[in-house]
């Protein structure tokens, strides 16, 4: 019976190595003639509002971390189909061409690696193929907004199975921050991004001087200075498209519907339902306010964005020709994709297929894409008997124009993640690091600090690392990190603390060298 034990456990053991070996060493680059890498994408596509893209180091440590996350997915999906089989990971069969077959991921990763994810979602030919040889079906991501109580607990069942491994999977702690509440969590995902020095400055945001404890931390604040400098940086398209005549909204130029030669050979009366069945079906919750979010748009543009979306869906599933959205389409388009399960049953319901698609990257050679993309307007025009309007359908000179291109997941300022600095310091071993302080003078202020911080563990490491980091908003910044803080627990008179705190960051966290964030 040993021999058995032993036998079945060497075995589990060499297949999660194969595993391993295979996440660690697999090459998501779309195509050896693609202009750029996808560690180039992921850094073009998590730019700054400044334009500035990731350090190049960092986007590795982030994109090797989700590598280690889909291996801790991926023999978690091996214990399941051992012990119960994989209908607990609600497998389902759907058309993207071909008959497929899919399963919701059994964990949520953490907010940077979850943006890797999203990315590799979105050059999807690579993602279908390391799913297959990972899981033998399509892995679903499932958006933690979607349901946060089951994404809370995913995402903590996911850092537990890490940690459990670490002798072989090393995490980058940095990246796997551990929160205490449902809120923080749900905070760190949707207040947090890069932001420029310029931004720091223009919004005098400061650096927190006093340690907070997280359950502390006024998160209504946090969202009200982060709809404050959303509105600032708010991009604004033209309301060409706002206030349509609900009529116009759901009719098609049956004409061309019947005659048109891009139309697949199908009843006329399937496309006329296809069009109420795609204006009319659910869409993951607030939606629109989501789309507003993550592209800085104001709702109602993320409504028109949406309605053209739904209408360009309808122009794919009409058609065996290729179409190319525009660059706003195509935004909507890659985020609805990476909700998973809502785009599957979406698409599957609407237009009986899955479309996937591969995003412009800004190369100049699309004659391709060009072509396909004035075909879509004109296919667009015949179907619903108007243009395409202009602030959601740029003519192919603008859509094309690298100068014009404007990143896939373009979010400008979002405040902040609670967790970042928390474990940065001794890569090693993670333990957090003293930067060295100057001595500023027994202040009265500064010595009722003082005295607080004695009351609390680690009161020197804590200062930096978890008083500091933890209590305030972590915004992460071209040459390294910089912390936000909130009125209450700065004090703004303090320049000298302040400047103390700034250099104090900056010596502790060089023990990071160029693994840095920025």
């Amino acid at each position: 019976g040993n021999c058995c034990g032993d036998s079945k456990e060497a075995k589990i053991k060499l297949y999660e190595e194969r595993l391993y070996a295979l996440c660690i060493k697999y090459n998501f680059d779309i195509d050896v003639n693609q202009p750029l890498s996808f560690n180039e994408m992921f850094r073009r596509e998590n730019c700054n509002e400044m334009g500035e893209q990731f350090n190049e180091d960092s986007s590795k440590i982030i994109i090797m971390e989700f590598r280690k996350f889909l291996f801790i997915t991926a023999a978690e999906m091996s214990r399941i189909r051992r012990t119960t089989g994989y209908k607990k990971l609600n497998p389902r069969q759907f058309n993207d061409g071909k008959t497929a077959v899919c399963y919701e991921c059994p964990y949520n990763a953490p907010p940077y690696v979850d943006r890797v994810w999203r990315a590799v979602i979105a050059y999807d030919a690579k993602y279908k193929d390391i799913c297959y040889k990972l899981c033998f079906g399509y892995l679903l991501r499932k958006d933690p907004r979607a349901n946060l109580d089951l994404s809370f607990k995913r995402y903590n069942d996911c850092r537990l199975d890490l940690y459990k491994r670490c002798e072989k999977v090393v995490p980058f702690h940095n990246c796997w921050p551990k929160y205490h509440t449902q809120e923080e969590f749900y905070n760190d995902f949707v207040y947090t991004v890069w932001a420029s020095p310029t931004t720091i400055n223009n919004f005098k945001l400061h650096l927190a001087t006093v340690p907070v404890q997280p359950g502390t931390i006024n998160a209504q604040l946090l969202i009200e200075n982060s709809k404050k400098i959303k509105s600032d940086f708010q991009r604004s398209f033209p309301p060409e498209c706002q206030g349509r005549p609900n009529g116009q909204q759901n009719t098609m130029n049956m004409a061309a519907v019947v005659n048109h030669p891009f139309l697949k050979t199908q009843d006329p009366n399937w496309r006329a339902g296809a069009l109420v069945r795609i204006m009319s079906e659910y869409l993951p919750f607030n939606f629109d306010q989501y789309i507003s979010q993550e592209l800085m748009v104001s709702i109602d543009q993320a409504q028109d964005m949406i309605f053209e979306y739904r209408r360009f869906l309808l122009l794919y599933g009409l058609t065996n020709f290729k179409l190319y959205p525009s660059e706003q389409i195509e935004k909507v388009w890659l985020i609805h994709m990476s909700f998973g399960v809502n785009y599957i049953d979406f698409c599957s319901k609407t237009i009986n297929f899955v479309p996937y698609h591969v995003p412009f990257t800004g190369n100049t050679t699309g004659y391709d894409d060009r072509t396909e993309y004035n075909n879509t307007l004109g296919f667009y025009t015949a179907i619903f008997g108007v243009q395409p309007c202009s602030s959601c359908w740029p003519p192919a000179e603008l859509r094309f124009n690298v100068e014009n291109f404007q990143c896939m997941f373009i979010n400008l300022i979002r405040l902040a993640g609670f967790f970042w600095a928390h474990q940065l310091g001794n890569l090693s071993n993670g333990s957090p690091t003293l930067a060295p302080r100057k001595n500023m003078g027994e202040t009265p202020q500064y010595v009722e600090k003082k005295e607080k911080m004695k009351h609390k563990k680690g009161s020197k490491a804590g200062m930096i690392a978890a008083g500091v980091a933890v209590g305030a908003g972590v915004i992460l910044v071209g040459g390294g990190l910089a912390l936000v803080a909130y009125p209450d627990a700065v004090d703004y008179n303090d320049t000298n603390l302040l400047d103390t705190i700034t250099d104090g960051l900056h010596d502790g966290l060089s023990a990071l060298g160029e693994l840095s964030f920025g």
